[in-house]
């Protein structure tokens, strides 16, 4: 029966320690590597997350008592295509950001003991969690991490509106449409249109917490097309569509 052979893995990876986020010097890390799993437990021995040889391979992940390893930026996971579990645990994490798993779309376990989490917006999705001390992140069980009761008053991903929901004009004809958000902090907000043509021409006027955007001239190519509207603040990111009837 074929077995698995433990090695261990030697990876040369950028300096991110706090204090020297974009220092040029490089540092070696050691991990042990099986085909489908890297297990990162020596002592502080990481500042940054690790690369193994086949990324797309391993589906399990484990990071134990890393003090150096604050923070986890956005698609820095992005090579682990087929994560499943990460346990990142008695480590220094203090921030994880909403699209740290952006390209992570098998990744249904995280675990997160031990961490000093700060109580910020960004960190909202880790810190409110059930009675059952559990909580989710787009389908994905969250264990560990700690309550901040401070967080319902000052974080609340957006709520977004568009008005109307559909539009109907005929060629040629001028349009505007609304976006509106609420949440904690105010939200930023955008339209991402699927016609580069009209986007050229649009006229946007931010008022407030409400975004319009006006067309002078509809085009038969823009039929169908669907305008999307994205608020964005450090508690999470939503969005709404609309869609263009041409005539």
């Amino acid at each position: 029966m074929p077995t698995l052979t433990l090695f261990t893995l030697t990876v040369m990876l950028p300096n991110v320690t706090a204090g020297t986020e974009n220092a040029t010097d490089w540092t070696c890390t050691a991990c042990e590597c099986e085909s489908d799993r890297l297990a990162c437990t020596t002592p502080d021995t990481l500042d940054a997350t690790p690369l193994a040889p086949v990324p797309e391979g391993v589906t399990e992940m484990e990071i134990r008592d890393q003090r150096d390893l604050v923070t986890l930026d956005d698609g820095v996971l992005s090579a682990y295509t087929n994560l499943e579990k990460l346990i990142l645990t008695d480590s220094g994490l203090r921030s994880l950001g909403n699209d740290t798993f952006a390209g992570n779309l098998l990744l249904r376990h995280l675990e997160l003991r031990g961490n000093p989490l700060e109580c910020v917006c960004s960190n909202s999705w880790i810190l409110q969690r059930n009675t059952r001390r559990q909580g989710s992140f787009q389908g994905r069980a969250v264990e560990g991490g700690k309550t901040c009761q401070i967080l319902d008053s000052i974080c609340a991903v957006p709520e977004v509106k568009v008005h109307p929901e559909v539009i109907s004009v005929k060629e040629g004809e001028a349009f505007e449409v609304n976006c509106s958000a609420v949440g904690k902090p105010v939200p930023q907000l955008a339209w991402i249109w699927g016609v580069e043509d009209a986007k050229r021409k649009a006229e946007e006027n931010l008022v407030g917490e409400s975004l319009t955007i006006r067309i002078p001239s509809a085009r038969w190519k823009d039929h169908g097309q669907n305008l999307t509207c994205v608020a964005t603040n450090d508690a999470g990111r939503s969005q709404a569509h609309l869609t263009l009837n041409i005539s």
